[in-house]
């Protein structure tokens, strides 16, 4: 056990891999249904832990702006946050993840609407080492490795013949899901895509009049 604690408590230093994850509020569809009280109407949000802070400022800066509304915070993870919105129990999910297939199935099932989502802001994802560590940098590939237990033990990795100690979010946190799971495009399919998003791609979108992701010239 202390042995287990040391290690976990030496896992620490920061390293400069930073994954961007689109942070969403997905409305539930029932939201003229909002609970209220008999004089203020209340909107209850449920979600992302990573966005707890910024759902409460939110609520904070809307409650001063408009003084005849009480909004609710409260985390518990994405997948927590899905859960309540399919039951009905919130008005607003903060998620750090799209909704999976399943979910929207549920919820289209229960709610008889999949519900609308918002892209609201971007959060950065890092990995850290303990500054005593003598592995100084990481691939993109070994960090793929380590999390799936592909690679356990840090000889494999340039250090000490010792084993790995990984520490995540949990399951239910989308910045789990994302970081743990996402895989990118590759081959024609990557190409495509960053064509799609380029300066002669976003062209096409405005010839044919829908709106560019980014001003053209």
């Amino acid at each position: 056990m202390n042995s287990f604690k040391r290690m976990c408590t030496n896992y620490i230093k920061k390293l400069n891999l930073f994954l961007l994850t689109f942070l969403g509020i997905f409305p539930a569809c029932h939201s003229t249904r909002s609970f209220s009280t008999a004089d203020t109407p209340v909107i209850r949000i449920k979600g992302s832990d990573t966005m707890v802070t910024l759902a409460q400022s939110w609520a904070e800066k809307f409650m001063q702006q408009h003084r005849g509304v009480a909004v609710y915070v409260e985390g518990g993870g994405t997948a927590t946050g899905i859960e309540a919105l399919i039951k009905g129990d919130i008005e607003i999910c903060t998620a750090s993840r799209p909704l999976r297939p399943e979910e929207v199935q549920r919820l289209a099932k229960r709610q008889q609407n999949i519900g609308i989502a918002h892209l609201v802001a971007k959060d950065g994802l890092s990995v850290y080492l303990h500054p005593n560590n003598p592995v100084r940098n990481l691939t993109l590939a070994q960090v793929k490795d380590i999390y799936p237990g592909r690679i356990s033990n840090w000889r494999e990795a340039g250090g000490k013949d010792e084993a790995m100690v990984v520490l995540s979010r949990a399951p239910s946190s989308g910045t789990y899901l994302y970081f743990c799971t996402i895989k990118k495009p590759q081959g024609v399919v990557k190409l495509f895509i960053d064509w799609v998003l380029s300066k002669d791609g976003q062209r096409v979108v405005k010839e044919i009049d829908y709106i560019p992701l980014f001003d053209l010239p």
